[in-house]
């Protein structure tokens, strides 16, 4: 039967696109569109723009003089001449992640896409790869990381760690590793380097360094695999030994996990849920407790007297900072995107704004809200529901609960709102007809003949209308 890395390399290694079933394909399209969107979104983000500084000092201090001619919108699509393979995954995954607006694993921690899709485009394109094999891999890739961040679970995220980072680097090793088309020894050596590689702690969420858990994570996935496919060798069964045992994990359940791996496929169970609010999913039952408040009839914000938060534990261990000094922070902030969701009856992009963080209705609501742990789910795993009650200066009283919802996983997701949430990522740098041209080829990815297809697509910077 062998151990748990080879059932693991074995899978990779003999992973076709052909022979994925057509359900899992359909969920990594929506995916892969989704991400994109983030990508593109991103690199207006504060995150992005440091990291991006940061690279071209390195690169001015190597050609003394010169500077990155970056053309935008980000280096992903640069035909990798201005910007190394290395730089250009880790800016592209970070943008992907600085936003809070990409996917994660349905009913657990965990975002694969936004550390994913950076390394098979940006090796893809280097390698002028066909865009099935980019396919495949991202597939591969994350049906891996689902195992391993399956198997860290909950010990890891209990003890402190953000399994996005530790698992993806070991992910990011299996997608690269296969599209350098590593033998399996290359592709268990590439993962015992990944795993020396992985760390990220989630003291960082809502903090500039989160979105640098995830840039790290694909990038080091990506040197792990050419570190293997240069000979670097490693000691054995690192993964199912002293990795599992320095995070917590078990290697019982990825032994389970491994051995299932091509009859059950992390796309469709537990699935991946796309992101319809951009910040912490933590905040999502809470958002939407909040919405369904402002439906009921006698609802008014400006009577609002009382507000109380209660979530799940792990929504709450995730989140407990009780009011943001940032916009970014907001994006992980219970209590404020309650007291956001009350007084707009929606939230987006603009909810995250300076401007919002200072709004005077707003902060009249937060010295009205109380936040906690709900009694009835202590102790419990997964991520529950969020309960709101309000209260109005008259004392009528509105209750609403929210649990996650089946139908936001990427196998039920309309396409008309994924399309809407493409073409407003997309707004601040490209025409609405290159976004169109954009989210038509993404979503029709494996139809291409060569990934660079799509990166001359992208390539058409067609700025967006004025006023």
């Amino acid at each position: 039967m062998g151990t748990a890395e080879e059932a693991i390399c074995r899978f990779v290694s003999a992973l076709q696109w052909q022979d994925i079933p057509e359900a899992v394909k359909g969920c990594a399209r929506r995916c892969f569109t989704d991400t994109m969107a983030c990508i593109i979104s991103g690199g207006k983000s504060v995150q992005f723009r440091a990291a991006e500084a940061v690279i071209d000092q390195n690169h001015a201090s190597r050609h003394p003089g010169g500077r990155v001619a970056h053309c935008r919108p980000l280096p992903l699509w640069q035909g990798l001449e201005q910007v190394n393979l290395y730089d250009s995954v880790l800016l592209n995954a970070c943008a992907a992640h600085s936003e809070e607006y990409n996917d994660l694993f349905f009913g657990r921690p965990g975002h694969p896409s936004a550390v994913l899709v950076p390394v098979v485009l940006g090796l893809g394109f280097s390698q002028n790869a066909s865009a099935n094999s980019v396919m495949e891999s991202y597939v591969a890739g994350l049906e891996v990381m689902a195992l391993v961040n399956q198997a860290l679970l909950p010990n890891a995220h209990k003890m402190g760690f953000h399994t996005t980072s530790v698992a993806g680097v070991v992910g990011a090793a299996a997608a690269a590793g296969k599209l350098l088309h590593l033998p399996q020894d290359g592709l268990e050596r590439a993962l015992s380097i990944a795993c020396t590689f992985a760390c990220g702690l989630r003291a960082n969420f809502g903090t500039l360094a989160n979105a640098l858990h995830v840039g790290n994570a694909a990038a080091a996935g990506l040197r792990a695999a050419q570190f293997a496919a240069a000979g670097f060798y490693t000691g054995t069964d690192l993964l199912s030994g002293s990795f599992l045992t320095c995070y917590g994990g078990s290697r019982e359940q990825l032994e389970i996990l491994a051995g299932s791996l091509g009859q059950t496929w992390a796309f469709l169970e537990p699935g991946l849920l796309i992101k319809k609010y951009p910040c912490c999913f933590s905040n999502y039952q809470a958002i939407e407790a909040a919405l369904n408040i402002t439906e009921m009839p006698g609802f008014s914000y400006d009577r609002i007297e009382q507000v109380t938060c209660l979530t799940s534990e792990n929504h709450f261990m995730s989140l407990p900072v009780f009011w943001p000094d940032t916009p970014y922070r907001a994006r992980f902030c219970i209590p404020y995107c309650v007291a956001a969701a009350l007084l707009q009856g929606n939230i987006d992009e603009a909810s995250f704004s300076e401007k919002m963080l200072h709004n005077t209705a707003l902060l009249r609501c937060r010295d009205r809200i109380r936040y906690d742990v709900d009694p009835r789910q202590r102790g419990e795993e997964g991520f529950g529901y969020s309960r709101i009650i309000v209260v109005q200066d008259s004392g009528q009283r509105f209750e609403a609960v929210s649990w996650p919802r089946e139908e936001e996983r990427a196998q039920c997701w309309d396409e008309k709102f994924l399309k809407n949430k493409f073409l407003n990522c997309c707004a601040w740098t490209f025409s609405k007809t290159q976004a169109q041209r954009v989210y038509d080829v993404c979503m029709h990815i494996d139809e291409l003949r060569e990934i660079s297809e799509l990166l001359c697509v992208l390539c058409r910077n067609e700025m967006p209308e004025s006023g």
